[in-house]
Parts: structure tokens; C-alpha cells; sequence
């Protein structure tokens, strides 16, 4: 069974997601309302896919993906990066940090299925 742990701090936006989500088989989802949780539980229990905000309480969603791309232990963990963040360099600064994918806020529900569906099966 394949593990995906989402961190989002907006509560309406977590439920979508996990409307979303809860449709896939095979897999387990377990969601978190700030980073530092979400960090303790991937030393604990590694996932195969993390969502992240960037903007989040206690740690912050880039701040994670550089703790986790750059560890020998976790750097095989995919992370799709979500942000409503409004920068030139987000793209950029996401890709430093060692995410996989990004994708800004609001998302279309589809293609946010779609892309995540993508990881897992890819």
C-alpha cells in the first residue's frame, strides 16, 4: 500500500483534497495542518509521495523538501510542491529544494488528481 502524507494548513482545501484523494485504491493518506508534524511522521513512517504548502506553520513546505531531498535516508520520497504564493522565482526556488513537481493555488481538482495519480503509478 502506498503512503501520501499532505501537508495544508487551509482546512476547506484539505477537505477537497481528501474528497480527491480518498478515490484512489491501494493507497493511504494521512494529512497535516503544520510541518513539523508531518516531518516527525515522515522519520517515523517514510511515505512514497508528499504534498506540500509551502506556507505552513511550525516548519514551512520548502524547508521540508530540503530536509528530505538531502537526506540519503528520505531523498527517493516524491514531492509535489502547492503554493498560492506570488513570487517571480517560486518555480526556481521550489526546484532548489528538491521537489518534483509544483503546482499553484487555486489548482483545477482534475489535474490535481491527474498529476498525483501520475507519481504514484509512475
Amino acid at each position: 500500500m502506498k503512503k501520501v502524507y499532505i501537508a495544508e494548513d487551509d482546512k476547506p482545501l484539505s477537505e477537497l483534497m481528501k474528497a480527491v484523494l480518498q478515490k484512489f485504491s491501494g493507497c493511504e493518506f494521512e494529512f497535516f495542518y503544520n510541518g513539523l508534524d508531518l516531518y516527525r511522521r515522515v522519520q517515523d513512517s517514510p511515505p512514497d509521495l508528499l504534498i506540500l504548502d509551502i506556507i505552513l506553520p511550525k516548519l514551512d513546505g520548502l524547508s521540508i523538501a530540503k530536509l528530505i531531498k538531502f537526506s540519503d535516508d528520505y531523498k527517493n520520497i516524491h514531492i509535489l510542491v502547492v503554493s498560492s504564493m506570488i513570487s517571480p522565482d517560486i518555480q526556481e526556488r521550489v526546484k532548489k529544494a528538491g521537489a518534483d513537481n509544483y503546482m499553484k493555488k487555486p489548482f483545477n481538482l482534475s489535474e490535481f488528481r491527474n498529476l498525483v495519480s501520475g507519481i504514484l503509478n509512475g
